[in-house]
């Protein structure tokens, strides 16, 4: 029952996600025309710079296909089809080093935070935190993965 309780949450984590970044994605490719954020108002120039990119494409697009395969593995997760806490817990782990590394170009490099960012980071390490107890959680119970 706790998976599937946790499975669930990373759903709507996930899916909160997906929205947040499908969103930033928008902005991002309408940079030209932002002049705020929703949080904030540094958006545009954190999007205006290279670190806004990675192999040409926008950081965004890569955010977005990492909520969309952690919210299919959580989905996976709390329906039970599969055993996927380890692949969600090593794909989320991306999130940790990803999100260090661009919160401190924002704040060292470009000196421009952009809190929207920084929620999709905070929905990133939510949703890798919710596998790490999924993870922990199984290996206390590997029969059924649920507390007695």
């Amino acid at each position: 029952m706790l998976l599937k309780k946790l499975g669930i949450a990373g759903i709507m984590v996930g899916i909160l996600g997906i929205l947040w970044t499908w969103r930033l994605l928008q902005w991002f490719i309408s940079v030209e025309t932002l002049t705020a954020c929703l949080v904030g108002e540094t958006c545009p120039i954190v999007f205006a710079t290279a670190f806004s990119r990675f192999l040409g494409l926008p950081i965004h697009l890569f955010a977005l296909i990492w909520f969309i395969a952690m919210t299919g593995l959580s989905a996976i997760s709390a329906f039970g089809l599969l055993a996927v806490t380890k692949p969600g817990l090593i794909l989320g782990s991306l999130s940790v080093p990803t999100v260090i590394y661009l919160d401190y170009v924002q704040l060292a490099i470009i000196k421009a935070i952009c809190w929207d960012c920084v929620t999709a980071h905070i929905l990133g390490l939510a949703l890798f935190g919710l596998f790490a107890v999924m993870f922990i959680t199984e290996r206390k119970h590997p029969v059924s993965g649920e507390t007695p």
